[in-house]
Formats: structure tokens, C-alpha cells, sequence
């Protein structure tokens, strides 16, 4: 059980666009164990205004230019840091950021961690951005968010030796476990007025997340059409066109769903697939929905891009739009004996790298080695 640490825990301050996301409470408990933890955002980010956070450790201060997280700015943010340096200050905003860059100007903790999902070179000025080549030169780690991030900052001037290993996104048990299939499945059924049911036997896939080509769905539709399978999705529509296809094909289209209706969707499924694509603008950092039905009882398998491979296993991914091999993972975990085996491994692997608890003790890890580079 969680409890508030004492006070010779050291501080930990994260300065993050994020911070008013409810959907990452759980990392502050967890992160609380290890530190005095302060959370510092805005209180409003592209468009959307926050109330007061229900988590003690986050403070959502005055903002301005935040329609993006590249430009957004808070001066009583800058503040805070300056007037009450943390033993750590923990900025998880892009390199090339303005947030980053003053954060890194106002800050006199002896620790700087730097947080980054960058996928491209965009706004490096090939190289002479000469702010966010001060931002590698300030902090002391810079942590990715999966493997091809930390070569994009190598590219884009990072120095190597400061990159640590990826830290990923972090899921909780409390909020995510598995319930009874079968139950799960009466309750989409019943709530959602459709059915649910399918045919004896006849396995049941899934994905959640955003409605947007760039997730890879149509191989989802693929699959319906020509394997003997049921499909979900849930998820906000970002491409009306696309889902469309998805019902045309016989996917079931659920909306986007509340976490405790989320946890429902997952336990209902026999295998969950994240079939992301690689764009110039955008790849899937992490993966969280695939961590999120593990912990739900549900095998998960996705596109070889981004975070998925380190989320998933190697061994349970295909080549990002490849329908043959994609039919082949779901083939080879027809039968229930390998998606339990599969499960019992992903679950292991997720409680271990990608726990919030597991996270925490990470950043305490990093903590402690900068503390003794400081002492040598």
C-alpha cells in the first residue's frame, strides 16, 4: 500500500504539459513512495482549462502560448523552480521546446532530467538551434521514451552519454485487472446495446485508441475479412472515412471509453493488436493500450514501430501493414494454452520495465547514480 514518504526522501519536481491528465495520477502515487514529489503544468493546454487537481502533489499554475506544447510558457512555473530548487528537476517536454529551454535557465537543482519522445528533426535547425544544444549541455540524463528516440536525439545533437535506457510509460494494477471474459462481454452488451456474442469459439480481437490512418486499422479490417475472427475498436473519431471502412467490414466500432469501461473492452478480448504505422509526423512512442490489457488478462500484439516491440516481446510483432504476418501471430495464438503462456510472459516483462511502480524506482536509480558521479 502507497503511503506519503518521509522527509528525507529527495524532491522531485516534473515539469510537464501534461500534468492535468487525470489518466497519470497513478504514476505520481507511485512516484511518492520514492520522493517529495511537486507536479508543475499549465492550467490550460491546447484549449482545454483544468480545475484543481485531485492529486495533492500536482499544481496547475497560469500559462500563456499554450495551443502547443512546443510553445508553451509559465512564468509562475519558472518561478517555483527558481525560488525552491528540487534535489531533482525532472522537465518532460521536448528538447527544442520553450518550456525546456527556460526551465533549464531558471533552474539551480544540482540534478536535471530531461524527458523526450521526439521522432524527427523537426525545429533542430540541422543542428543549430543553438537553445536546445544548450538544454543537452545543461542537463545531466535525457531519458527517451523508446530505442528509436533515443537514436533521433543522438541525431539531433544529444551527446550519447547522457541518454539513458528508455523509460517507457507506466500502467497500475489498481486501475487496470483482469475481470471475467464472459462477464466482460455481457457487459459491453448490455451497456452498449449490441451484440456481442459471435460464434462459439470464434476468438475476438481488438484495439483502443484513436480512429486515425495512421494507427494501421484498415489491417484490422483486413483480418475480419479474411480470417474467421470477431473485431473490436473503441476510441475517439479522428477519421470519419475510416470508420466507416471499419463498419463496412464488419469491426465492431465501440466509442471512446471512460477507464472503467476501458478495463471492461480488454478483459472481453482474446488477443489485442496495435497495428501503428511509421509516419514522417508522428510514431507510437510506447504503446500504453497494450500494457493496459495485459494487465487486464489480454495478450497483445502490434506493428514493429516505436515502443511496441520493447512493450510486447520482440517475437509477438509483425512488420507495421503486413497482413501475412499479422495472420500468423493471430494463428499461432488460437489456441488458448500459447496466448496464456504469451500472457503469463508479457505480464512478468510489464510488472518488471513498465509498472509505475517499476518507473519510479528507475528515476530513484538515476537519482542515486547522479549522486554518486557527483561524490566521484
Amino acid at each position: 500500500m502507497h503511503s506519503h514518504p518521509p522527509a528525507r526522501l529527495p524532491t522531485l519536481t516534473i515539469v510537464w504539459h501534461e500534468a492535468g491528465n487525470e489518466n497519470y495520477n497513478d504514476r505520481y502515487v507511485s512516484l511518492r513512495d520514492c520522493f517529495n514529489l511537486e507536479v508543475l503544468g499549465p492550467n490550460r493546454f491546447m484549449g482545454k482549462a483544468f480545475g484543481r487537481s485531485a492529486d495533492p502533489s500536482v499544481s496547475l499554475l497560469p500559462s500563456f502560448f499554450t495551443g502547443h506544447w512546443l510553445t508553451y510558457l509559465s512564468l509562475p512555473v519558472l518561478w517555483r523552480i527558481w525560488r525552491r530548487p528540487p534535489s531533482v528537476l525532472h522537465i518532460h517536454q521536448e528538447p527544442h521546446s520553450l518550456m525546456a529551454f527556460f526551465a533549464c535557465l531558471f533552474c539551480r537543482s544540482k540534478s536535471v532530467f530531461l524527458e523526450s519522445s521526439v521522432i524527427n528533426s523537426k525545429g533542430n535547425l540541422r543542428g543549430w538551434n543553438v537553445l536546445e544544444r544548450w538544454v543537452y549541455r545543461r542537463v545531466d540524463c535525457v531519458l527517451p521514451k523508446n530505442p528509436e528516440v533515443a537514436e533521433v536525439l543522438v541525431s539531433r545533437g544529444c551527446p550519447r552519454d547522457k541518454i539513458t535506457a528508455p523509460i517507457g510509460n507506466g500502467v497500475s494494477r489498481q486501475s487496470y485487472a483482469p475481470m471475467d471474459r464472459a462477464e466482460a462481454r455481457r457487459y459491453m452488451a448490455a451497456k452498449f446495446g449490441v451484440d456481442v456474442g459471435g460464434e462459439p469459439g470464434r476468438l475476438c480481437l481488438g484495439y483502443a485508441g484513436r480512429i486515425w490512418e495512421a494507427k494501421g486499422l484498415r489491417l484490422l479490417a483486413d483480418l475480419k475479412r479474411q480470417t474467421n475472427v470477431d473485431v473490436w475498436v473503441c476510441g475517439e473519431v479522428r477519421d470519419q472515412a475510416l470508420r466507416d471502412d471499419l463498419l463496412a467490414s464488419g469491426v465492431q466500432c465501440f466509442p471512446a471509453l471512460k477507464k472503467a469501461d476501458l478495463r471492461c473492452f480488454y478483459s472481453a478480448l482474446d488477443i489485442f493488436v496495435l497495428p501503428s504505422l511509421p509516419t514522417p509526423g508522428w510514431r507510437e512512442q510506447f504503446g500504453r493500450v497494450c500494457a493496459e490489457s495485459i494487465y487486464c488478462g489480454t495478450v497483445a500484439i502490434g506493428s514493429r514501430v516505436g515502443g511496441i516491440p520493447m512493450v510486447v516481446g520482440e517475437a509477438q510483432t509483425f512488420t507495421a501493414g503486413s497482413i501475412d504476418e499479422a495472420m500468423h501471430l493471430v494463428e499461432a495464438l488460437t489456441d488458448k494454452g500459447a496466448r496464456d503462456r504469451c500472457l503469463a510472459w508479457q505480464q512478468g516483462h510489464i510488472e518488471k520495465h513498465f509498472s509505475w511502480d517499476a518507473i519510479a524506482r528507475q528515476m530513484q536509480g538515476f537519482h542515486t547514480a547522479q549522486c554518486m558521479d557527483g561524490v566521484g
